[in-house]
């Protein structure tokens, strides 16, 4: 990501329907994620991307967050402990995620449940032989911290 893409402190992020086949790339190009200098800006912009997957049939999910976090992605390190082994493991969560959404998702959402942890330790340690698990709480999350990066 270039200086000159992050010129201004509201972002746009989309994804969905939109992405496949390619249809996104070949009217925006590879990136999905726009700064802007003002907020609408943002908003012509999104008008644009909402017409065109419209006018496509195809389903556009948006994204937005302004100030200064919105250019710093908010990235999740911790180490995964399971059956006594400890795997470092960090989760990107993109640009403008609040500290206390990463931290509820790992804790009291979603990504809090061995369901999802082992899968999160399976693609980062294809070697480790780590099962997938069912629902609970045989992973423990430790050391965790909050990490903004530009």
């Amino acid at each position: 990501m270039t200086e000159m893409m992050k010129a201004g402190e509201y972002h746009l992020f989309f994804w969905g329907e939109i992405n496949n086949d390619g249809l996104a790339t070949a009217k925006f190009g590879p990136e999905r994620n726009y700064w802007f200098a003002t907020p609408e800006d943002r908003a012509i912009f999104k008008a644009e991307v909402s017409l065109f997957a419209k006018a496509a049939g195809q389903i556009v999910c948006f994204s937005e967050s302004d100030g200064p976090l919105a250019m710093k992605r908010t990235i999740a390190k911790m180490t995964l402990v399971y059956d006594g082994q400890r795997y470092p493991y960090e989760y990107d969560f993109g640009y403008g995620y609040e500290a206390y959404g990463a931290e509820y998702m790992f804790f009291d959402g979603n990504y809090g449940c061995d369901c999802n942890l082992s899968l999160f330790l399976q693609r980062a340690y294809p070697d480790a032989g780590i099962p997938e698990l069912k629902c609970g709480d045989a992973i423990e999350v430790d050391d965790f911290e909050i990490e903004y990066r530009d």
